[in-house]
């Protein structure tokens, strides 16, 4: 039985209310714990579900080999949760020491929030052993990830993802439809709806998030782009075209629109046959489920594919030389192989540092090593630039809920939206 239940768009209000802080100097929270040991404070997105037991213990492990550091990690939410937070701390004046940021808010994070640049970070605060870490660490490629359009290095690539499409082999079966079939969205567009007209499934489900990372993967491998020299340029005939097949889907009952909490939900019990999300998703839904099968998502008939880069980097934002110091030395074990891998392994996000490529780790994940391999047509997650960079978010993802839910024809909705975009630029 299929249940429609309509996406209600997430206000960010609260975030916005609080306005640019700026980059000066805030000050973490205390220093010291009672025992001398120097305090630091790392907030993330890992979830119960998604990696948090893991984020704990690997915490857990560097607070117990050594006795003059102690981590404190917190689970805030999702991206935009972090970025709301962080302008709640900035407010009063305080700040944690170490954050994961989304990559579509790295230029909005580093036009409104004090931070350290990492080469900066273990130049003066690393041991001999750690001066040259970020060119040790990261290709250059990788590094580039990180770098503001400024050319200032803002944080230290994590987690790396690309667009994935997850598929229900049972219902697949079920439709008389083969896997190998999907080479184009419009193949993708004909698969959901002979699920849709076969089984009593949904066709397809397109993560649907408090961002627009997942549309910007349909839209730009049409030959789109969110952003040219600066602003908005989402509305054009190809934008128009990828929107309009999912906008098609949803409206005849083919795909699901609903939060993406309960579409991940609803593919994982078996109740939608094509599921795109990130690669990180990949351990959950291969073991929560014994019917997925999983492939790069897809590009349209003679146009490039573009794979948006997901994922988060991490932001030093502590505020005295004490913290620093004990931020850098935590970031050394964060990013040592074995720690990084096990994350890596937990989440199914892309490693993204020197030592994993060719390892046993990469041989032992195919799916990771087939996202890996996909590299090449990854394109930066699109960041708005400047102030507004959070509010341009949030008339996209009303635009995208406007035109799922409302029915809004997407020409007049995207028209709509690139215009009250660059009203701000």
């Amino acid at each position: 039985m299929k249940i429609m239940k309509q996406i209600v768009p997430m206000a960010m209000a609260a975030v916005l209310a609080f306005g640019a802080t700026g980059c000066g100097t805030t000050a973490s929270s205390s220093t010291t714990t009672a025992d001398g040991k120097v305090e630091i404070e790392y907030w993330h997105i890992n979830s119960e579900s998604f990696a948090g037991p893991t984020v704990t213990d690997i915490v857990k492990r560097f607070n117990e080999s050594q006795d003059e550091i102690v981590v404190k990690e917190k689970y805030i939410g999702e991206y935009q949760s972090i970025m709301q937070n962080l302008q709640a701390d900035a407010a009063v004046g305080t700040s944690p020491d170490l954050v994961q940021i989304g990559w579509s808010y790295k230029e909005y994070f580093g036009n409104n929030f004090a931070y350290t640049d990492p080469n900066e970070l273990f130049a003066e605060y690393g041991t001999e052993e750690t001066k040259n870490f970020i060119d040790d660490t990261y290709a250059e490629s990788v590094q580039a990830l990180a770098v503001l359009d400024s050319g200032e290095m803002l944080g230290m690539p994590y987690g790396m993802s690309i667009p994935m499409l997850f598929l229900n082999t049972d219902i697949f079966a079920e439709a008389g439809i083969a896997v190998e079939d999907l080479v184009t969205w419009w193949d993708v567009d004909a698969a959901a709806r002979t699920i849709a007209e076969n089984t009593d499934k949904y066709g397809l489900y397109i993560g649907e998030s408090n961002y627009v990372w997942e549309m910007q993967q349909l839209i730009e491998s049409n030959g789109a782009r969110y952003i040219t020299d600066g602003i908005c340029s989402i509305y054009s005939p190809e934008s128009v075209e990828a929107m309009e097949l999912y906008a098609g889907l949803v409206h005849d009952g083919s795909a699901l629109h609903v939060v993406i909490e309960e579409g991940r939900q609803a593919y994982l019990a078996g109740e939608v046959g094509i599921y795109m999300d990130s690669v990180a998703y990949t351990n959950i839904t291969t073991t929560t489920t014994d019917f997925t099968e999983i492939m790069v998502a897809p590009g349209w008939e003679d146009e490039e594919l573009q794979l948006p880069i997901g994922g988060n980097f991490l932001a030093v934002t502590s505020s005295t030389d004490e913290k620093k110091a004990a931020t850098a030395e935590f970031l050394t074990w964060m990013l040592d192989a074995e720690n990084m891998l096990q994350w890596n392994g937990v989440t199914g996000y892309i490693p993204p540092i020197k030592s994993a490529v060719g390892s046993e780790f990469m041989a032992e994940n195919p799916v990771i090593q087939m996202a890996y391999d996909n590299l090449d047509s990854a394109v930066p997650w699109a960041a708005f630039p400047g102030n507004n960079g959070l509010q341009a978010e949030q008339i996209l993802i009303a635009m995208r809920d406007e035109i799922l839910s409302s029915g809004t024809p997407s020409e007049e909705a995207m028209k709509k939206a690139q215009e009250e975009i660059n009203k701000m630029y």
